[in-house]
């Protein structure tokens, strides 16, 4: 086939995929598939397009949907931003030149921060070309990347080589994966957790490091404990973990619908209950079972797994951003209204859809949200975000000086409680 057929071919595949499959909160069946029926038409502009033009072009209609959770993407990771690439949020600010790109927040263990990068640094170029917002810095698996930095208060500048892994998890959007987990004990009795994202499905690898976070902590003597969630962009159930451990009982949390739960009515109290991560892997092998034959609609509520009193509780910080997405926006929510925790930050993005990746033509994903998260109360947090307690915008001059002005605020906010 020619490129063009090649196109249309992956256009009238996409059309397929949403028309069928996407759940959209606020549209009707009808409207989803009128709106999927455009895109032929809108492709045909772009069709002899350069790759990552036609990507884009697509993304852009895509955007129309006003939904998270919705991207057209190769599967190679070539277009990937900093946050899933090399593990920094950026952030435009004004400088002397318009605006430049500047590093908000480091992931322990990611790229970025094992390459040397540092808070404030700021991003004069990737690979020989300069980028000023709001031009995206952009990088690609499994290729090595030189990068030109300017730290504050040093007239020269650094070039930093980022190599990136070629892999990713299964399922999951192309991304380097952070390490999932990370602690530190801090003067004052304080524990705090860095959790930069959710590897597996089930989370039983990551429920089980989080129950080993949590007891070390305990035996140092923490009593107040700070979770830093900036910049997770979600993953798996493991989220559930966390929730259990800000309340000492079994409670809802919130619950996901699908097409078909959606028209079946089904509320909290009606869809499929998971109130616990399975300890072992017997218990992966039963719930695989029982939501693979038994249960394979995956409208699910979640509920928290009574772990007990905690000595943090009532005495708990959790750090949110703008990059706080997904499973981790969802302990946030819950949290918020539950009143179990303080939050610090700035506001999420209110991006919290479950979706799935789907093969296309050419080497190509799509990425479609196929159920939509409420709160036990039947709310929505998609578009709307969790505003924190205590708001804290970074500003320019505390990131060029190396200072992160969430945390230091958190460990304030800690010592009160």
């Amino acid at each position: 086939m020619s490129g063009q057929q090649d196109r249309m071919v992956i256009v009238q595949k996409i059309e397929e995929l949403i028309a069928e499959k996407l759940f959209h909160p606020w549209w009707s069946l009808k409207e989803v598939e009128e709106k999927a029926a455009t895109l032929r038409d809108y492709a045909r502009d772009f069709q002899d397009a350069p790759d990552e033009q036609f990507e884009r072009r697509v993304n852009s209609w895509l955007s129309e949907f006003g939904l998270s959770h919705m991207a057209f993407f190769h599967a190679s990771g070539r277009q990937l931003p900093a946050q899933l690439s090399i593990g920094a949020q950026l952030r435009a600010f004004p400088n002397g030149n318009g605006y430049g790109w500047y590093v908000q927040h480091l992931m322990q263990g990611g790229v970025a921060e094992q390459s040397g990068i540092r808070l404030g640094d700021a991003v004069l170029s990737v690979d020989g070309r300069r980028l000023s917002p709001p031009e995206e810095p952009k990088f690609q698996l499994g290729r090595t990347h030189q990068i030109v930095l300017q730290s504050n208060g040093d007239a020269s500048c650094k070039a930093v080589k980022l190599a990136l892994p070629s892999s990713t998890e299964k399922d999951r959007p192309p991304m380097s994966m952070p390490k999932p987990i990370s602690d530190e004990v801090l003067p004052g009795n304080i524990g705090l957790v860095r959790v930069a994202t959710f590897p597996g499905a089930v989370g039983f690898d990551f429920a089980r490091s989080f129950d080993q976070t949590v007891a070390k902590l305990k035996a140092a003597g923490c009593n107040r404990l700070i979770v830093d969630l900036r910049g997770n962009p979600g993953g798996g159930l493991g989220s559930l973990r966390v929730m259990s451990y800000l309340v000492p009982d079994r409670r809802p949390t919130g619950y996901s619908l699908t097409r078909k739960g959606r028209a079946s009515g089904r509320s909290m109290n009606t869809v499929t209950p998971i109130s616990r991560i399975p300890g072992q892997k017997l218990g992966l092998w039963m719930m695989a079972l029982r939501f693979g034959l038994l249960h394979r609609d995956r409208s699910l509520g979640l509920w928290t797994e009574s772990f007990g009193i905690q000595p943090f509780h009532g005495k708990t910080v959790l750090l949110v951003d703008e990059f706080t997405r997904s499973a981790a926006e969802m302990i946030a929510a819950f949290a918020s209204k539950s009143k179990v925790a303080t939050l610090v930050g700035s506001q999420t993005p209110g991006q919290v859809l479950g979706a799935a990746n789907f093969k296309l033509p050419g080497d190509y994903r799509l990425r479609i949200p196929l159920t939509a998260w409420y709160m036990w109360d039947d709310k929505m947090i998609e578009g709307k975000g969790v505003m924190p307690d205590v708001l804290v915008k970074p500003t320019l001059e505390t990131l060029r000086n190396g200072i992160d002005e969430q945390m230091e605020r958190a460990l304030e906010t800690a010592r009160t409680l």
